[in-house]
């Protein structure tokens, strides 16, 4: 059944009912994409891409009418166009970035160093980031090498998103959680090399059931 009088109430209470149909907060996935299906790659360049639920219902909302639009353009920007090809709508106060894996986020990281160079960098204003981070137990956890690559995603992250206030590493580990949880509060204030307090910054470590998959968004 259709409202058929909708058009014929009062605007501010028309946007307050487009309003009520946007999604709630949202995670976008930005992972490595590989040329061809899971099950037979093809050769060629890996690229960035991202996955953004319920982007199609606000795509949808935008061409709707006059109302619908201001609703969507209201609460939401377009982002990342120029860095992954297409344009997603997001809420910088709301809406969280994840990498699905560290290499795309480091992958993501030099490109955004590029365009902040020219003030474009697109992570500027985010409030809420992700990383899942690849560690399966034993005492690899602490090694030089993962240290060093961790210190370097926690400056990146530092330093392209001033706004940042929470910060989490999802992990897949057997090891006990609060040694894990210390071992990256150390790691991350020794990475911390500009002007940045993290007394304000909400930093945490949460544990995956199963490692992550590069072609299926964090839960």
């Amino acid at each position: 059944m259709s409202f058929t009088c909708f058009p014929q109430l009062p605007t501010e209470l028309r946007l307050k009912v487009w309003k009520h149909a946007l999604p709630g907060p949202r995670t976008i996935t930005i992972y490595t994409c590989i040329p061809g299906p899971p099950d037979r790659q093809v050769r060629g360049p890996a690229r960035l891409a991202a996955r953004a639920p319920e982007e199609s219902t606000l795509n949808v909302m935008y061409y709707t009418c006059k109302d619908a639009r201001s609703a969507v353009k209201g609460f939401y920007e377009s982002h990342f166009g120029a860095q992954l090809g297409d344009s997603i709508w997001f809420n910088n106060d709301v809406d969280t970035i994840s990498f699905d894996h560290i290499t795309a986020a480091y992958r993501y990281f030099k490109l955004c160093e590029a365009y902040s160079l020219n003030n474009q960098n697109p992570l500027s204003k985010i409030t809420k980031l992700n990383i899942a981070y690849p560690i399966d137990g034993g005492p690899v956890y602490h090694s030089s090498f993962f240290s060093r690559v961790l210190c370097r995603l926690i400056y990146f992250a530092m330093k392209l998103c001033p706004d940042l206030k929470q910060f989490t590493f999802f992990m897949h580990s057997n090891l006990d959680i609060d040694q894990m949880n210390n071992w990256l509060s150390r790691v991350s204030r020794d990475a911390v090399g500009g002007p940045w307090n993290l007394d304000d910054l909400k930093f945490e470590l949460v544990r995956l059931q199963a490692p992550p998959n590069a072609y299926s968004p964090l839960a």
